[in-house]
């Protein structure tokens, strides 16, 4: 082999490496395989008291009784304003929603119970 076959060789070698170390670089990472922001924690005994706050809230919660008459008959609610406009009736749209844009454009919107078929038999 010539100098210049081996100084190729070489180059390209070297330019391999180059490329393997900056793929692992980038792409390989010896980090754990979790996502981000994932924790494993210890599951709790069934018979464990509960600690965290957000449970003990949980706890409360249950024993929270509402009585819907007197919600309803107390004057806040009858204060409450209704907001709501009436809806307006409008065009349904095209007869074929899935036809060219303009293939139906003398036709209005009809709802009929018949089916009709542009297939030949």
């Amino acid at each position: 082999m010539t100098k210049r076959v081996i100084f190729k060789i070489i180059i390209l070698a070297v330019g391999f490496a180059a490329a393997l170390f900056i793929y692992r670089a980038l792409f390989v990472s010896g980090e754990p395989s979790e996502p981000p922001g994932v924790e494993a924690t210890s599951a709790r005994p069934s018979g464990a008291p509960v600690d965290d706050e957000f449970l003990r809230l949980l706890d409360r919660l249950e024993d929270i009784e509402l009585d819907a008459e007197a919600v309803f008959n107390h004057p806040v609610w009858d204060s409450l304003v209704n907001f709501r406009r009436a809806l307006v009736s409008e065009p349904a749209g095209r007869k074929n929603p899935f036809a060219p844009p303009g293939f139906d454009a003398g036709e209005t919107a009809t709802t009929s119970t018949s089916a009709t078929t542009t297939r030949g038999r």
